[in-house]
């Protein structure tokens, strides 16, 4: 007998897993203040969190919350992940809140959800993993 997954439970997990690295990356902060990019990174991995939370609800919530909506906020806390990782040195500019909506990969993902989602029937809505 194959072991499977569920996509809900894996999604659940994976939720749990962020927030709680999220909560740990904040009591980081309090040792840690030397490295303020330690609370961006935290607040990415618990954007995250929210998305596979309305990942695992998939269902239960409308698709445009469980789709749409939790992979648009899977980008955007990868992105805060992203921009506030340290390089070895310091940048000269500091990226504008824009950066985070707007990068090119956010609006190609979005306009390949959408186009997925409007080929397909809701019955196989529940088959698209992230």
């Amino acid at each position: 007998m194959p072991f499977e997954l569920d996509l809900r439970t894996v999604s659940f997990l994976l939720s749990l897993f962020s927030m709680v690295f999220s909560i740990c990356l904040l009591a980081l902060q309090v040792q840690a203040k030397q490295w303020p990019e330690i609370k961006i990174v935290s607040l990415g991995f618990a954007i995250i969190a929210v998305a596979n939370a309305f990942t695992s609800l998939r269902g239960y919530i409308p698709p445009w919350l469980s789709i749409y909506l939790a992979n648009t906020l899977v980008c955007l806390g990868s992105s805060v992940i992203f921009y506030a990782t340290p390089y070895s040195e310091k940048p000269t500019y500091a990226p504008s809140p824009n950066s985070y909506f707007l990068s090119p990969w956010l609006r190609f993902f979005l306009s390949i959800t959408q186009h997925l989602s409007l080929q397909q029937t809701p019955e196989s809505l529940s088959s698209v993993a992230i």
